[in-house]
């Protein structure tokens, strides 16, 4: 049997555990439910009781939803327009970039071409 002082008990949904290194005064997590409301078995006073063990199903299992069968509607999905998602912006900011860049390098080859022809024929004052 384990001793009372190694046991800790959750407030929020009654789980208890052995823990680790035992000892009052070390803030403790609930590895079922995550909540921090955690009190040692013998911290708990004679009349405390804590509140009832959550069923074993409920944590690991989520929540059951109604499955109906979907409805037949042939004219339903026509007159939508399909949704967008939001990496247009993104798209159009690379493409920008992109725009910028290729202007430039063509603008700099333009100014190479440029210089090399007056360089080698002499400026004539275009």
């Amino acid at each position: 049997m384990v001793s009372p002082e190694s046991i800790a008990v959750c407030l929020a949904c009654g789980n208890e555990w052995e823990v680790r290194t035992p000892g009052i005064g070390k803030k403790r997590k609930c590895p079922v439910c995550g909540k921090y409301r955690v009190r040692m078995k013998s911290e708990m006073k004679e009349g405390e009781k804590p509140p009832a063990p959550a069923p074993a199903s409920a944590p690991s299992e989520p929540p059951a939803t109604e499955t109906r069968p979907p409805e037949e509607n042939p004219d339903e999905g026509k007159n939508e327009e399909p949704q967008q998602n939001g990496g247009g912006i993104l798209l159009y900011a690379i493409l920008l970039i992109g725009a910028i860049g290729a202007g430039w390098f063509l603008y700099g080859a333009y100014r190479r071409r440029r210089a090399e022809r007056e360089y080698y024929e002499g400026y004539q004052g275009y």
